[in-house]
């Protein structure tokens, strides 16, 4: 994970935000860090990491484009991407 990213995370997620609440990770597996250990500090309710493969950090592989079909509507509470846009087609 580029340093800028985790150190806006860093700086600017809070407690309120996720205490409690069902995180999901979009682009989870952990290539060069991760976010989680800063938002598991929070306690949130779950935290389900996917990505495309599988590796440290991943939870479930689920292709990006298919969590409506896999998860269904208003499931996650927050949802968490770095990182992971500019490789997505559409």
């Amino acid at each position: 994970m580029h340093y800028s990213a985790l150190n806006w995370l860093v700086l600017n997620i809070n407690e309120e935000e996720i205490k409690g609440k069902n995180i999901l990770e979009v682009r989870s597996r952990n290539v060069n860090g991760t976010i989680r250990p800063f938002i598991m500090k929070y306690a949130p309710n779950s935290y389900v990491g996917i990505d495309y493969v599988s590796g440290d950090g991943v939870d479930l592989i689920v292709d990006a484009r298919l969590l409506v079909e896999k998860f269904g509507e208003n499931i996650f509470d927050v949802v968490i991407s770095t990182e992971m846009l500019e490789h997505a087609e559409d």
